[in-house]
């Protein structure tokens, strides 16, 4: 089993350890998220994620989304983590239905999803996708993973987790569309295996792309594990790396609270490992040394996904590697209640979340 400070591979990406910091949509302006990923790059992360959307289309309010002004930001992103032998990824990002009508970027918008399935969580009815409305969203996914190819970002991910757009595909009760991309689980894979074949001629065969994908849906009328096996093995021919989450955010089981032991969701992965010859990440509740090391010594992945542990402490990778205390997260979810409402993320343990790009100026 891989150690967690040695170095490893996804593509021909190499990382210095097995700790990456996880994606995390933080409802930052661009200038306040690269000043808190480069916090997190000094701070030992072997990789830093940002999260924009594909279009204004896909991102609520406070998301940020591909356009010129962010291109330079990344830019600048990949430039200032490089000296702390970092990489930077971009993940791709569609928030589907999951949004008000009126509270996308795109002014008038109103959130699409491939059925009029109304989101628990917005109370909203979201408008189904028609062809043209498809076709868009899968050049939006490869024009923007080009864009960061050529802003010299490392690597891309492709959100296909939580209960965002392509997640809602692949789901039978989000999913009750009539035609090809509908109704049986070869039709339901066609838009997630669309775009990420897009991604990777946009972006060639040598560059890294990654999955982020929920193990399991864990809502009634969903899919479960067995299912992403399948779907994971049909994908593997796009992905240099799958990283493995758990649920959706609609979902009534508890995956990243406090009563949620550590690494609990790391079977997801492993799960996904079976079924696939590259790297996969393990994700919720890795919080420490300990548990990230247990979860590498159990098997099944080769890289751990630390995201709120970083937000707690930016220099967790640093301080955990030379055994130094840190500032663990405790779980308390003040920075999702924050994020769920379009809210600037905030942390109980630590003030200056949000407040990097200060000390910049």
């Amino acid at each position: 089993m891989p150690e967690l400070f040695e170095p490893g591979y996804i593509g021909r990406m190499r990382l210095k350890n097995r700790i990456l910091m996880s994606p995390l949509h933080m409802c930052f302006t661009m200038e306040q998220e690269n000043a808190f990923l480069i916090e997190r790059a000094k701070g030992g992360a072997a990789s830093v994620t940002a999260v924009l959307a594909v279009s204004d289309q896909g991102a609520p309010q406070g998301m940020n989304w591909m356009n010129e002004e962010v291109r330079e930001k990344l830019r600048e992103l990949a430039r200032e983590v490089r000296p702390y032998d970092c990489r930077s990824i971009v993940q791709l990002f569609h928030c589907g239905r999951n949004c008000l009508p009126g509270r996308l970027a795109r002014e008038g918008a109103s959130p699409l999803a491939p059925s009029a399935v109304p989101s628990p969580l917005y109370k909203n009815m979201p408008r189904a996708m028609n062809r043209e409305d498809i076709q868009e969203a899968i050049r939006q996914f490869a024009d923007a993973a080009a864009a960061c190819r050529e802003a010299g970002i490392d690597c891309v991910e492709v959100s296909c987790s939580a209960g965002y757009l392509l997640n809602e595909f692949l789901a039978p009760h989000t999913n009750r569309r009539t035609d090809e991309y509908g109704g049986s689980m070869e039709n339901r894979m066609g838009v997630p295996l669309e775009v990420l074949a897009a991604v990777r001629e946009a972006v060639g065969q040598d560059y890294p792309v990654m999955v982020r994908l929920s193990g399991d849906s864990m809502v009634e009328g969903g899919y479960g594990l067995e299912d992403m096996k399948v779907f994971a093995a049909r994908a593997e021919k796009y992905a240099d790396a799958f990283n493995v989450t758990g649920g959706w955010h609609e979902s009534r089981i508890p995956q990243i609270s406090q009563d949620v032991e550590p690494g609990s969701f790391a079977y997801l992965a492993r799960g996904i490992h079976e079924a696939v010859h590259v790297p996969t990440v393990a994700c919720n509740r890795i919080n420490s040394r300990e548990s990230a090391e247990a979860v590498l010594a159990a098997g099944g992945c080769e890289f751990v996904g630390c995201g709120r542990a970083f937000v707690a402490d930016p220099a967790f990778g640093s301080k955990i590697r030379a055994g130094l205390p840190y500032q663990e997260c405790t779980a308390c979810n003040v920075c999702l209640k924050q994020i769920l409402f379009n809210k600037p993320a905030k942390c109980a343990v630590n003030p200056a979340v949000g407040r990097e790009y200060l000390q910049r100026v």
